[in-house]
């Protein structure tokens, strides 16, 4: 009987999931008819510099620090990493999550005690297995925490793990043998959304497998967090995440992403993420933090040019999405107008610095291609109505 009330609960999830994509859809089009139909236009003659002053008054831009290459000896096939804050009512779970996988070979898990003023530490310290390892740090951010345990990782491969959510049966030995089969740069899966306390569990349904060379493709696949993937670990040899800011994880997509060469989604479930109310994601949100994700990334792209990273059309297209979509998804919660119109100034700047350096003819791919035109339009002719209105299009389309 609960077996079949689980198993209708998941039918109606899937109906409703698929109403809602013929929504987003529908949405889509009336947006494209909009921007086909647009008179009006409302053309920005702030200057960059006076922009950068109004968005400091928010949040301060801290200039990009290059990192030094490491070159660490790989003692082990497969490093863990845990950013760890504040963890008390979940970090048990999500270790035993990950010590009852039995994984198929070397591993080490590295815990990231960012400055955690309840239990987290204790419970860590009770923990009687060699693999782990633990480390701790004044309170500086996720970012730092990450990147301490990139500093320390030994393993061949790198996967990350956020400290409230859970690994299911099997999930690491699956994407090992995968990335062993495959060869492939960055191996992710099926991602479930579990409650607070785990009591309901729903994994999307995904009939197959898919590998892909291409960026744009893989950007759709996969989401944007660090967490959920395994990366060989060349991939951050030179590339940590920004310190003292929110949505750090932007880098993903726009430094590591277009480091790889191949990407590998399977259909079994690899990740668990737990819906909580005091999540990092919601807590940055919510705040004037939100500002951040405009020097992020700023960061991204000049981190990209100084590692030489490849400029091509499709970093040009995953770029643009973040420069429309993403930036107006975290700047309304805001709702600041005035503050809208300054970030999309330093958004021009950051378009005309990619385009300085890839002087060729842009084509875009998908089925988005010609709302990315009108938002390159809209940067070379400062029409923030017509960017407002493709960041709409974009975002109702749900994909890059």
């Amino acid at each position: 009987m609960v077996s079949g009330e689980i198993e209708m609960k998941r039918i109606i999830i899937n109906i409703l999931i698929e109403i809602k994509r013929k929504i987003f859809h529908l949405r889509r089009i009336l947006l494209l008819l909009q921007l086909i139909l647009l008179k009006n236009s409302e053309l920005i003659n702030l200057n960059t510099t006076d922009s950068i002053k109004y968005i400091e008054k928010y949040r301060k831009y801290r200039a990009l620090e290059r990192v030094k290459p490491h070159n660490r000896k790989r003692e082990c096939k497969l490093s863990i990493i845990i950013p760890i804050y504040n963890a008390e009512k979940y970090i048990k779970a999500c270790l035993d999550s990950i010590f009852s996988q039995n994984i198929m070979c070397s591993y080490e898990v590295i815990c990231i005690n960012d400055g955690s003023i309840d239990n987290s530490l204790k419970i860590l310290q009770e923990y009687n297995n060699e693999n782990i390892r633990i480390f701790s740090q004044k309170n500086f951010g996720a970012g730092r925490a990450r990147n301490k345990g990139l500093d320390e990782a030994r393993g061949e491969y790198i996967f990350f793990v956020d400290s409230d959510d859970i690994l299911p049966s099997e999930a690491i030995n699956n994407m090992l043998r995968a990335a062993f089969t495959s060869d492939a740069d960055i191996i992710s899966g099926n991602i479930g959304k579990a409650s607070e306390n785990i009591s309901m569990v729903y994994y999307p349904s995904k009939k197959k497998d898919v590998q892909t060379t291409d960026l744009v493709e893989a950007c759709n696949l996969m989401s944007g967090t660090p967490w959920g993937k395994l990366y060989k670990s060349h991939l951050w040899e030179d590339i940590r995440f920004p310190e003292h800011y929110a949505y750090e994880d932007t880098i993903v997509f726009l430094n590591i992403f277009t480091k790889a060469m191949s990407f590998l989604v399977l259909s079994s479930p690899v990740y668990c993420f737990r819906s909580s109310n005091n999540s990092l994601f919601k807590r940055e949100n919510s705040s004037v933090r939100c500002v951040d994700i405009i020097w992020v990334i700023k960061d991204a792209l000049d981190c990209a040019l100084q590692n030489s990273i490849s400029l091509t059309d499709k970093y040009y297209q995953v770029l643009i999405w973040h420069l429309s979509v993403v930036l107006y998804a975290r700047l309304k919660k805001i709702d600041n107008e005035i503050l809208m119109k300054n970030v999309f100034i330093i958004a021009i700047e950051i378009n005309n610095t990619f385009l300085d350096h890839y002087p060729y003819d842009i084509r875009f791919s998908g089925g988005n291609s010609k709302i990315y035109y009108e938002v390159k339009k809209s940067f070379a002719t400062k029409d923030y109505l017509l960017w407002l209105t493709c960041c709409k299009a974009l975002k109702n389309s749900g994909e890059i």
